[in-house]
């Protein structure tokens, strides 16, 4: 359960609980004050980030809770103020539609709610909308209108039913157009755990161009499978996308890396790093032969860090769920820049998006991480991937400067 808001108090005499649920995690996040005075109760981890003074904790909390300061939740003025109960409900929703041979569906579900107030509002909009169908051949597509209420309440204390109407009316065009690429979805969170493969790789040579240097490159064996990670809830754009990253070095005779300074920009806050070498080349990848659009860049990363006198980064907890687990996660400290490598003259599909990873541990009292295979594919060919527990996360960032 997640609460978050500018001041969040848990009332006394109120019960949190994710006791009986698997990986079960009570988090509460407040840009201003946090006040305990009832139970809190996780099976796992209880986390309060607060950007305030230190929580006011006169309840019971069990476990202890994790205090992670945190100066980049968003300020008060965006938030609301929110106070918790622990109240049983049961609600009742029905849904009906006049589409012919459609079915009139009722349902009971019971559940409980930790907000203490909800109100809404009633409304009734009417929207009449024009869509058109664009194909490059002669058709002619047809579109039919339909109007449709749903009617919904609620027995939560304090609220009001809210009810609404709607009616669309549609009509159709034909036109020609000329057909094009779709934009890529967002670029998703990492979690990366180091690989073997089964059979013994044959290292290639390739062509590397990025926005530092231009090489040709060793690209030596497999060294670490990144899945696509949902990070504290905020979901994952492309599942059936991942990045297998190689070892990589430069072909003798050619010039060294001279080294550069990025500062980049990503969810834990703007970053300056000091990048040495080339590390790692990330190939875009399937896995387990599912499908996948593969709407990826391939990335050079490099081993960076912080130069002297930098602040020193804030380690922080998060909860990483991806397609192997779901853990509370504690964020070291930056380890690699990964920036977009054109592949023997390839062209780039997201040019402005960078990569910055950070190396992970494991909240203490979670499942160890399990030894698993995967069939990974990509441009350098398929064999079957053994993984161990995850080395680092990576966060979707945008380059602010370079030198």
């Amino acid at each position: 359960m997640t609460l978050q808001g500018c001041t969040v108090t848990v009332a006394a005499a109120r019960t949190i609980t994710t006791a009986g649920v698997f990986f079960g995690l009570n988090e509460i996040r407040a840009a201003s004050t946090i006040t305990v005075a009832g139970t809190m109760i996780a099976s796992q981890a209880n986390v309060f980030e607060f950007a305030g003074p230190p929580p006011v904790i006169t309840g019971t909390v069990t476990p202890a809770p994790d205090l992670v300061p945190n100066g980049e939740l968003p300020p008060c003025g965006s938030l609301t103020t929110s106070t918790t109960s622990s109240t049983s409900t049961t609600s009742t929703s029905s849904t009906s539609s006049s589409l012919p041979g459609s079915t009139t569906t009722t349902s009971t579900t019971s559940s409980t709610s930790s907000t203490s107030s909800t109100s809404s509002t009633s409304s009734t909009s009417s929207t009449t909308s024009t869509s058109s169908t664009s194909t490059s051949t002669s058709s002619t597509s047809t579109s039919t209108s339909s109007t449709s209420t749903s009617t919904s309440s609620s027995s939560l204390p304090e609220s009001t039913t809210t009810s609404s109407t709607s009616s669309t009316t549609s009509t159709s065009s034909t036109s020609t157009t000329s057909s094009t690429i779709p934009a890529p979805v967002a670029l998703d969170h990492y979690k990366c755990y180091p690989a073997k493969p089964a059979t013994k790789f044959t290292p290639v040579q390739l062509t590397v161009q990025d926005e530092f240097e231009a090489k040709q490159t060793v690209v030596a064996k497999p060294s670490l499978l990144c899945n696509p990670v949902d990070k504290n809830g905020e979901g994952i754009a492309d599942p059936t996308a991942h990045l297998g990253c190689y070892t990589i070095k430069d072909v003798k005779g050619q010039p060294k890396f001279s080294g550069a300074a990025v500062s980049t920009d990503d969810q834990f806050g703007t970053l300056r790093l000091g990048l040495e070498k080339g590390q790692l080349l990330c190939l875009p990848s399937t896995k387990d032969g599912v499908p996948s659009a593969l709407q990826l860049d391939a990335y050079k990363c490099y081993s960076g860090k912080p130069p002297k006198g930098a602040p020193k980064f804030t380690e922080r907890l998060v909860t990483l769920t991806d397609q192997f687990e779901s853990k509370v996660t504690r964020v070291k400290k930056p380890l690699t820049f990964c920036g977009p490598a054109r592949i023997d003259g390839s062209e780039l599909v997201r040019p402005d998006d960078r990569l910055v990873c950070y190396s992970v541990t494991d909240r203490k009292g979670q499942p160890k991480a399990q030894t698993r295979q995967s069939v990974v594919a990509n441009d350098l060919g398929s064999d079957v991937w053994t993984t161990r527990k995850p080395k680092m996360v990576c966060l979707p960032a945008s380059l602010v400067d370079a030198l």
